[in-house]
């Protein structure tokens, strides 16, 4: 997007904007208006085609899956974090935010889809399609606050089900203590700050903005990770290695070590360190 804007710019041709109008500027353009032109087509041609391209995204449940709260529609969506694109469905009544508004939470499609398509296989036989398994649902429900789904056929038949507590994001202290437990946040972002230290260094990326943009971060959040770096060589063994969380909050945070990694005193630094961790014991 940060490389959108600058392309799209019409400084850089020698003109102005105000208020959706251009105007010829008074300074001299960097760009031939030609080459502006000829690029900015493209970025429209490709913007028509994304928009294309979101408009037919696979959505099986499209006009099956109904709210089970309200009873509205749940429409396909999705949101795209760090590079990654997630879809979901959600209810048309929560979106619009009506005068009764509803509370149902976005259901994940790749886990909705994947449990009702393993539901319905004593139903449709294995190695069937969505094709099919449209052709036989009537209607789906879905309630976000009980995860209880509910199946309708055209035939009549009515099966209710309950989604598994085991789908990343799920925050369920007595999987992850059967798991084992989890690896503390700050140890996933001390192994990043290593790594990202090594590709600068290395010389396989220019820089730590250059790592932000590919990575579809803020340079602040970059800075902040970057500072894991800064603190002694034991205390980021010790983070590397911290023992899993089985139930309740991580031990250590990344935001927690900010200030000691503020120290340029290594030993001040585990000092602030070891009374960091007593404190939360």
């Amino acid at each position: 997007m940060t490389l959108r804007l600058l392309l799209s710019n019409v400084l850089y041709k020698g003109a102005v904007s105000h208020k959706g109008t251009i105007y010829p500027g008074e300074h001299e353009r960097i760009v031939e208006e030609a080459v502006w032109e000829k690029v900015n087509t493209q970025l429209a041609l490709r913007s028509a085609g994304q928009r294309k391209h979101h408009g037919g995204q696979a959505a099986p449940l499209a006009g099956l899956l109904f709210c089970a709260e309200c009873g509205s529609p749940m429409q396909p969506t999705f949101t795209t974090r760090h590079g990654r694109r997630y879809q979901y469905y959600s209810c048309q009544a929560a979106r619009r935010r009506e005068h009764q508004a509803c509370s149902q939470t976005p259901a994940g499609a790749k886990d909705l889809e994947a449990f009702l398509f393993r539901a319905l296989e004593p139903v449709l036989g294995t190695g069937s399609s969505w094709e099919a398994a449209r052709k036989t649902i009537q209607r789906v429900e879905h309630a976000g606050s009980t995860q209880r789904v509910s199946i309708t056929l055209h035939d009549g038949t009515r099966m209710e089900h309950t989604l598994p507590p085991n789908r990343p994001g799920w925050k369920d202290e007595s999987v992850a203590r059967i798991e084992g437990g989890r690896v503390p946040h700050v140890s996933r972002l001390m192994a990043l700050a290593i790594k990202f230290e090594r590709l600068v260094r290395e010389g396989t990326v220019r820089n730590y903005r250059e790592l932000a943009e590919a990575g579809q971060i803020s340079r602040a959040r970059m800075s902040q990770i970057m500072r894991l770096s800064d603190l002694a060589p034991e205390i980021q063994e010790e983070l590397l290695f911290l023992p899993k969380t089985v139930t309740g909050p991580d031990r250590f945070t990344e935001k927690s070590l900010r200030q000691v990694s503020r120290s340029i005193d290594w030993a001040c630094q585990k000092q602030q360190f070891r009374v960091l961790g007593d404190q939360r014991v």
